[in-house]
């Protein structure tokens, strides 16, 4: 998958768009050569109250040097870390399209990172970035959460060298500016440095007013302004509209007693007409406007409007409007400006009339499918129930698209009391159910029930019958409440509820379905439900095709049939590759990486689990949790002891950014899996929660298995018969779920129980049992992963010629660090590693360096490749400019580039789908 421009419908282009130089501007020299002076140093602040000129003089600066930048006006809404990383990852990609695609995938979870952590991630998206670049944020001053102030710190402290920083403020933002400035890589330019000197205000005036001015006027005004821009700016537009200008500089000289702001906001309002006046004041609570947006804000007043002529009037009078994109149709008022109208507004209109305004904004920005404004201003109108129906029209959208970062941000617009609406706590449980969070969904579900059942929402009954369709297809998540058979039941009254074009939530219904027959022992009739809904599919995949293979893939795993298992998610993986859906790519991955695993793989199984790992954030919490247990795994397999602990490790700090810290019991059972595997005899058990939990979680570690292998490393009586009862809790289980994935782990358990007991032939016994069951599905790794133990008693099985061929297979697993794919035709997509290898030997890369090369074509840090390698950060460095210097080039993406065209690595690796 190719990078792309961000290209979300809801992204506000004009926030990306400086603003355009008026004529009449005035070169300020002395500021634009400290500004070039300044673009070596890691950040250029100009820092003054508003109306100052700031973000002119900027944007003058870079177009007249020609530089390459990107610009972001924030505003109020972009204060979340969400939208601002968002609309920043958007800045850069307006200079480069193909930039930033780690950062880009991210966007596209529901939850992010924590803010350093995130930084992190974007810089190394920085440091990829093919040429230099300027990045301008306007308006900074608006966003001040922690988390935005956090990832701005961490990214001003390691800005690339080719990135240059300028931020544009009413306020100094808290960035620990004496330590840039201490070490010379700061510009500041503040309000003094901005005041208009004498000459530069006789020029404004003589540009601005069509010809000379007396110099005891421009005295004045200078003087009486401070040289404040926006003050000149005023005076100018008097000026010129009045004819006698000594009548103008006496009357200013005797309103000392006034606010300079005051007296020329009112001299310019008195040359418009009443009705100019009224539509400045009203346009004043947008954002941005357009001629017919602002035909329909005043379309209460005397006379309705017309947008352009009143444009083109403020335009060519000079008065304050900023022009938001070169086909002139999208406008703002300068901020400043803006205040002072929505001042006057408040003076001038009732509540109710403002709050008519607003209201009519929202619809017209809902039929221009602008639905971000469109909300924003329903609930400035007061109109809670628009700006909940608003977002409410458009969930159902938002989960076909998989679009789970404009849910959330939809609901983030809206305010407390509104989110208790049952259709938006089933949006929310939508977005904690992607996350993995079942705890936090529960109660979301419970709710909305008890809010369809009190009777007091105004829904229509195809919409109750929706929100009724979309708890039953939540619920029927069978580790959520009751057996699987009452689980398929909520999954089929979910798909009676729910509409056709509701294609993730059916697909949803459909997955529990399936899952939930084969769970019920019913596995032929799964698959045939799951075969005969794909085939009912037509045209591109969709939200409801990825489901159903995950549902199909899942009855594959369950059972163990690593052939089935294996075609399934090869097609999955296809169709998710060209619908560049993160989140099947992930299941898809990781289904993949199981097999490969089981047949012992190792290569290709490490392959895919580090693909889910470059997406985690995009990916299903459950997926990624499970795909770096299973690099962990892969990696001890392959005796790399110290690569294995630094992903268990990594695990850990992903549950901590996502939130799930209930799942951190899992990376703690990691964790001592691989010290049972390194042999660790001083190995203290630990007290995971109980099995039933675990066995519902349904999550490849099982803490409770975990704990028993440490206890059998030095038994205790009263340990094996804590181990036994456990046992026995999570076979009942395993077989009334019909899981053969399961009973095989526990059978390989039970065997080496009873071997601790001495009871050699019960332990026979039950390990012929459980070969049985395995010896169709061909899995080898569940009985290695059991521990050596299992050894002796295999080849027992071996001599009385019992699955001769299966046990053979097994024994050599225990010895072999890595068998070889048996179906070349996945390699270009599942065996990177080793074709890699293979070149390298050919004699151009070390095989050290084309590790590190494969991590860095995952996007990782030089910090996560050295975790990942078991290396030092600079050990990774010098090896990054040894690749570089080999392949002659000059970055890491042109190393990437090369070693593809080279056959290093293949054409479809892992940026290709990430």
């Amino acid at each position: 998958m190719t990078a792309r421009q961000f290209d979300s419908p809801f992204l506000l282009r004009t926030k990306l768009n400086p603003p355009r130089v008026r004529e009449g501007f005035i070169v300020r020299s002395r500021l634009q050569d400290r500004l070039e002076r300044g673009v070596d140093r890691r950040l250029t602040l100009v820092s003054a109250p508003a109306g100052y000129g700031k973000s002119s003089l900027v944007q003058h600066w870079l177009t007249m040097a020609d530089r390459r930048f990107a610009w972001l006006s924030l505003d109020e809404h972009d204060a979340s870390l969400a939208n601002f990383i968002g609309y920043l990852a958007a800045a850069v990609q307006t200079v480069y399209p193909e930039a930033v695609s780690t950062t880009r995938s991210l966007l596209q979870g529901p939850s992010l990172p924590e803010a350093r952590r995130l930084a992190d991630i974007f810089l190394g998206d920085l440091e990829e970035l093919p040429g230099s670049l300027t990045l301008v944020l306007d308006d900074y001053h608006v966003v001040q959460s922690e988390d935005v102030q956090a990832f701005m710190t961490r990214l001003v402290q390691q800005l690339p060298e080719q990135v240059h920083l300028v931020l544009v403020s009413r306020s100094d933002p808290v960035l620990a500016l004496s330590k840039l400035r201490g070490r010379g890589q700061l510009t500041e330019i503040r309000g003094l440095d901005l005041r208009f000197t004498y000459g530069e205000a006789r020029e404004f005036f003589e540009r601005n007013i069509g010809g000379p001015l007396a110099d005891e006027i421009v005295t004045l005004v200078v003087e009486r302004t401070e040289g404040w821009p926006v003050g000149l700016q005023l005076a100018a537009v008097s000026l010129r509209e009045n004819e006698d200008r000594e009548d103008f500089a006496r009357r200013f000289s005797e309103s000392g007693h006034r606010l300079v702001t005051d007296y020329l906001l009112t001299e310019v309002l008195e040359d418009l007409s009443e009705a100019q006046r009224s539509l400045m004041f009203r346009t004043a609570i947008l954002n941005r406007f357009c001629p017919s947006l602002c035909e329909v804000v005043d379309e209460d007043s005397a006379g309705r409007a017309d947008g352009e002529a009143f444009i083109k009037k403020l335009w060519g009078s000079n008065l304050f409007l900023v022009s938001l994109d070169n086909e002139g149709n999208w406008y703002r008022y300068h901020h400043l400006f803006r205040d002072l109208m929505r001042h006057r507004l408040r003076q001038t209109c009732s509540k109710a009339e403002i709050a008519a305004c607003h209201l009519r904004a929202s619809e017209w920005f809902e039929k221009e499918g602008l639905l971000d404004e469109a909300i924003i201003h329903a609930v400035e109108a007061g109109d809670a129930q628009r700006a909940a129906q608003l977002v409410e029209a458009h969930i159902n959208d938002a989960l076909n698209q998989e679009d789970w970062r404009h849910l959330q941000r939809w609901l983030e617009f809206l305010p407390e009391p509104l989110l208790q609406r049952p259709m938006l706590l089933v949006a929310q449980a939508s977005l904690q159910q992607f996350q993995y969070k079942v705890a936090a969904m529960i109660p979301l579900l419970e709710a909305a029930e008890r809010g369809l059942d009190d009777g007091t929402t105004n829904y229509t009954p195809d919409q109750e019958v929706f929100v009724r369709g979309s708890i039953a297809a939540h619920r029927a998540m069978s580790f959520v409440q009751g057996s699987p058979e009452r689980n398929v039941a909520m999954a089929s009254q979910a798909l009676e509820d729910l509409p056709a074009d509701a294609l993730y939530l059916r697909g949803l219904a459909e997955f529990w379905t399936i899952y939930g027959l084969q769970r019920v022992g019913q596995t032929q009739a799964a698959v045939a439900f799951a075969q005969a809904a794909l085939q009912r599919q037509f045209g591109r995949p969709d939200a409801r095709t990825f489901r159903l293979l995950l549902g199909l893939g899942a009855v594959h795993y369950s059972e163990t049939n690593l052939s089935a298992l294996e075609a399934v998610a090869t097609t999955y993986w296809q169709v998710a590759q060209e619908s560049e859906q993160l989140v099947s790519l992930g299941w898809s991955d990781f289904l993949l990486g199981w097999a490969h695993y089981q047949r012992n793989e190792l290569d290709s199984a490490a392959c895919c689990f580090n693909r889910v790992i470059g997406i985690r954030y995009g990916a299903h919490g459950r997926a990624v949790i499970d795909c770096y247990t299973g690099l962990a795994l892969t990696l001890q397999a392959q005796r790399q002891d110290s690569a294995a602990l630094a992903v268990a490790r990594d695990l850990r700090g992903f549950l901590l950014d996502r939130g799930m810290v209930g799942f951190l019991a899992i990376a703690d059972a990691l964790m001592l899996r691989l010290a049972i595997g390194q042999g660790n005899q001083r190995i203290m058990p630990r007290a995971f929660a109980d099995p039933v939990t675990q066995m519902a979680l349904d999550l490849w570690l099982l803490p409770a298995l975990t704990e028993i292998q440490a206890s059998l490393a030095d038994p205790v009586r009263g340990q094996l018969d804590a181990a036994q009862e456990t046992l026995r809790i999570c076979r009942g289980l395993a077989e009334d779920w019909h899981s053969t994935r399961r009973l095989l782990e526990i059978g390989a358990m039970e065997t080496l129980l009873h071997a601790a007991r001495g009871e050699k032939g019960a332990a026979l016994i039950t390990l012929r049992e459980t070969v049985s069951l395995g010896e169709a599905g061909g899995a080898l790794r569940v009985f290695v992963d059991a521990g050596r133990g299992l050894r002796s008693y295999l080849r027992q099985l071996l001599d009385e010629g019992f699955a001769r061929d299966y046990v053979r297979q097994i024994l050599h697993t225990f010895d072999t660090p890595t068998l070889e794919a048996p179906k070349p035709a996945l390699a270009p997509v599942l065996d990177v590693e080793s074709q890699g290898h293979a070149r390298a030997l050919d004699g151009l890369l070390t095989n050290r360096e084309v590790d590190v090369l494969l991590l860095v074509e995952q996007r990782l840090t030089n910090k996560e490749i050295a975790a990942r390698l078991a290396i030092s950060p600079d050990t990774v460095k010098k090896h990054t400019i040894s690749v570089h210097r080999k392949l002659g080039v000059k970055n890491r993406r042109q190393a990437v580039a090369r070693a593809r065209a080279l056959g290093i690595l293949p054409e479809n690796s892992w940026t290709e789908f990430s």
